[in-house]
């Protein structure tokens, strides 16, 4: 089973507008977020610290907000 959903963090209308695209399977969006992801870590690069450390820094979504709040994706 799959469910359909959009979502917008600035409007109601944006969450619409997400949720009317075309369907994808769970394996598109995955191999799609994975990439997306790729691309934005890829831009950063950290040294020292322990794996943990690094993957605290690649998770926490402080790391990718603007000063107004909004988290970048």
């Amino acid at each position: 089973m799959s469910a359909h959903t959009g979502m917008s963090l600035a409007s109601v209308v944006g969450a619409r507008r997400h949720a009317n695209r075309a369907a994808r399977t769970f394996d598109v969006a995955l191999a799609r977020a994975r990439a997306e992801w790729r691309d934005v870590l890829g831009r950063v690069a950290v040294d020292g610290g322990t794996d943990a450390e690094r993957t605290i820094l690649g998770c926490d979504p402080d790391t990718l907000r603007t000063r107004h709040g909004m988290i970048l994706f």
